[in-house]
């Protein structure tokens, strides 16, 4: 038999032009997504909203002012934030405790971003317990799942910070942090990965919430400072850049869901001594259910309040606004009424 040889010829191709041909058109907005210098930056251009599950993150929201003491349990501070101090023991009695807001030097890098403000406890008093916690809606909020909390500190002296957070429901469950933070002078970043108990069979309470932790600490030294920023909780196993995509405006509308000040002032002609007059005032957003109004300050003449009304016969404000009661104390006088209110509807 003969034999006859086969030659197989290939035609040489250039693999770089080949993979270039498979590249699919990426277009203006394509173009801006792979330049992006940031995570953030990625996001924003996708519009992929907010991803911090902390309101408030960066306390630049102070309604009831830039400095605030507590001596209660669980006072608020700036918004959303609440702390206390207490005596030697968890059981003892409240202590007057001071958190205030401070401002980050122009152009400082220890913490990036630019954040503007963060947030300071005075230590008044040595061997004092002392929190700083925030409330979420919702304790099923990442229930089962992975996620991260992150936040910055620092302090004039060291401070041990035994970090929490706890699912409340009726009934508690707590992620308690292992190792604990001890704090220095220097601004650090300080990132917890767990995952989320599942509440999964679970008979969850109309009030629950998601009580979030930086400080729990068995003691803040006398004069000592301690300062946190950016605090900030997400889904996931990775810390991401502290999300700063909402203006200051929605961030003091989201404070306003739970909490609203604002000043008042009305004129009213003479109706007649004894006689009543009502007056709506609408909040700026709707809060989470109707609040608690009070005024804080108040002044005028000829007039008496009656008092607030958030629900009465055949009208419901559902959290939209409040009806302000008057009595008139004159039959020829106008009536005038100034001050400030709060309307709370904390969790």
């Amino acid at each position: 038999n003969k034999k006859m040889a086969v030659k197989f010829t290939k035609p040489e191709i250039n693999v770089r032009e080949k993979l270039a041909e498979l590249d699919k058109p990426s277009g203006i907005a394509g173009e801006a997504l792979l330049r992006a210098d940031s995570v953030q930056e990625q996001r924003d251009l996708i519009g992929a909203g907010r991803r911090n599950a902390i309101i408030n993150g960066g306390f630049d929201v102070w309604q009831r002012g830039t400095s605030v003491t507590t001596d209660g349990f669980d006072e608020y501070t700036v918004d959303r934030f609440m702390g206390y101090g207490k005596t030697s023991s968890w059981g003892g009695s409240y202590v007057a405790t001071t958190f205030s807001r401070q401002a980050f030097a122009a152009g400082q890098t220890e913490v990036p971003g630019n954040p503007k403000y963060y947030a300071r406890l005075t230590g008044t008093s040595t061997g004092r317990k002392n929190t700083f916690s925030t409330y979420l809606e919702d304790a099923t909020t990442f229930s089962g799942q992975i996620v991260t909390l992150s936040f910055y500190a620092r302090s004039s002296t060291p401070v041990f910070l035994d970090t929490q957070v706890q699912q409340s429901f009726g009934s508690v469950n707590t992620v308690d942090f292992d190792p604990n933070i001890t704090t220095t002078d220097t601004w650090t970043r300080y990132v917890r990965v767990f995952k989320m108990p599942s509440l999964a069979g679970e008979t969850i309470s109309s009030d629950s919430k998601l009580i979030v932790y930086l400080l729990r600490t068995e003691d803040v030294p006398s004069g000592t400072t301690l300062d946190f920023a950016n605090a900030q909780l997400e889904l996931g196993s990775v810390a991401t850049e502290f999300d700063n995509s909402l203006s200051y405006g929605e961030q003091l509308a989201l404070c306003q869901r739970f909490y609203y000040t604002t000043g008042y002032q009305k004129r009213h002609a003479a109706i007649g001594s004894g006689l009543y007059w009502h007056e709506s005032l609408m909040f700026p957003v709707q809060m989470r259910a109707n609040p608690t109004c009070t005024w804080t300050t108040q002044a005028g003449s000829n007039f008496t309040i009656h008092g607030f009304e958030t629900t009465n016969t055949g009208s419901d404000y559902n959290g939209n606004g409040v009806r302000i009661d008057f009595r008139s104390n004159s039959t020829s006088i106008s009536a005038y009424l100034y001050g400030t209110m709060t309307a709370n509807a904390e969790l």
